[in-house]
């Protein structure tokens, strides 16, 4: 139960921060994805029981961050993380490198299934150049953001102790 409420308070603070971040502009606009990097983590470093509740609670804390209707979140979340949990035994997880890639992966991704579904409900115009960019911002922030945040939350989590027997 403590490790589920860390997950929510780390998935919590991730969401305050993508909020205040501000967008850059050349790069369609994009935020940081702390959130999606977070589930992200988590898919590499939890059982599959804490993944399905990360990805519930980052899924709501994004959806509440976004302008449009439900479901890219959910969607973007459960597919990554899947993903992600199914190679993490063949990967090493904690390479920088790999990180990066999957902060790329993940930020287009998110990006993907979010124009395709504002796309088909048309709450957002659909832009292709707009697109294109929004597409290499994503990449560029993911491979910037996923491999700071498995750092610090990484070095975060070393400092609670382990649960031992009956007590902390």
């Amino acid at each position: 139960m403590m490790r589920w409420i860390q997950i929510f308070l780390f998935l919590f603070l991730g969401a305050l921060i993508q909020l205040e971040l501000p967008p850059i502009t050349f790069l369609g606009g994009m935020k940081p994805p702390v959130v999606m990097a977070l589930v992200i983590y988590y898919a590499m470093h939890v059982s599959a029981k804490e993944l399905k509740v990360a990805v519930c609670w980052a899924a709501l804390l994004y959806e509440g961050l976004e302008f449009g209707t439900i479901g890219p979140g959910i969607l973007t979340f459960a597919l990554l993380a899947w993903a992600v949990y199914r190679v993490r035994f063949e990967i090493f997880v904690d390479g920088l490198g790999t990180q990066g890639l999957f902060g790329v992966l993940g930020g287009i991704v998110l990006v993907l299934i979010a124009a395709i579904l504002y796309g088909l409900t048309h709450q957002r115009p659909f832009q292709l150049g707009l697109l294109f960019r929004q597409l290499f911002g994503a990449g560029v922030l993911g491979m910037i953001t996923l491999p700071l945040v498995c750092f610090l939350v990484h070095h975060f989590e070393a400092l609670f102790p382990e649960k031992r027997g009956g007590g902390w």
